[in-house]
């Protein structure tokens, strides 16, 4: 929730940017509503639940979704400081 929220403060043109990238991600969704999901692969043994992330891709997909949202955080705070140095 936390970076779909970060995400929905980011200008339209970053977030489309975002969405469009996220698409080629494994185990990333982006739903209707703009909140985005990952499915980390579960298995069930015995009662108990595990995440079976092979490669840790789907850790790898996270990881680089929240570069991308700071990236864009930073260069929209950059040009914010720019201006008000003016």
């Amino acid at each position: 929730k936390v970076l779909s929220e970060r995400m929905e403060r980011l200008p339209r043109e970053c977030k489309r940017s975002i969405e469009e990238r996220l698409h080629g991600l494994d185990g990333l969704e982006v739903t209707q509503d703009g909140n985005v999901l990952a499915c980390f692969p579960v298995v069930r043994s015995n009662g108990a639940v595990y995440v079976r992330d092979t490669n840790l891709e789907t850790a790898r997909s996270v990881h680089q979704f929240v570069r991308w949202i700071a990236f864009h955080e930073l260069k929209e705070s950059s040009i914010l400081i720019e201006l008000a140095m003016w």
